[in-house]
């Protein structure tokens, strides 16, 4: 099956879901394609992000945040030893898996589409659009290719 959208998303993670959302917030066609079952498999990431992640995410905390980092002691090869402190929060350990899928959630409500198990395997350009072909056979044509 043809489909045809404005603007199609390689990657469900973070960065691609962000995208896709705001794209789509903005009243564009998107699709995101994610080669796995489902969002947040196969994460390779510590989840340890700056605190202000959330200021610009238009997703809970609560599901998502494990621990604040307030300090750490940095070991260097050489045997010198760096301590960063204070009060304030500079990390926050957080449950990567959930982070991801809440951020989908999150652009799905926007307008976006997702597309689970569908890796792209070939892009070309053809009469100035995108097509694109997946690993579930399907055709897409789009304006704008995002590699996330």
């Amino acid at each position: 099956m043809q489909r045809y959208y404005d603007v199609a998303v390689i990657g469900g993670g973070p960065i691609g879901g962000y995208v896709a959302g705001e794209i789509a917030a903005m009243g564009f066609e998107v699709a995101i394609f994610e080669q796995n079952k489902q969002i947040g498999e196969h994460l390779k990431c510590a989840g340890l992000v700056t605190s202000r992640v959330f200021d610009f995410l238009e997703i809970s905390k609560n599901p998502i945040i494990q621990n604040k980092i307030k300090g750490a002691h940095i070991h260097s090869p050489s045997g010198r030893k760096l301590t960063i402190g204070g009060d304030r929060v500079h990390a926050l350990v957080i449950d990567r898996p959930v982070f991801d899928r809440e951020i989908i959630k999150s652009s799905i409500g926007k307008g976006a589409e997702i597309f689970l198990e569908n890796k792209v395997v070939s892009a070309q350009i053809h009469e100035g659009q995108i097509e694109l072909k997946t690993s579930q056979n399907n055709d897409v044509k789009c304006k704008l290719l995002i590699g996330a």
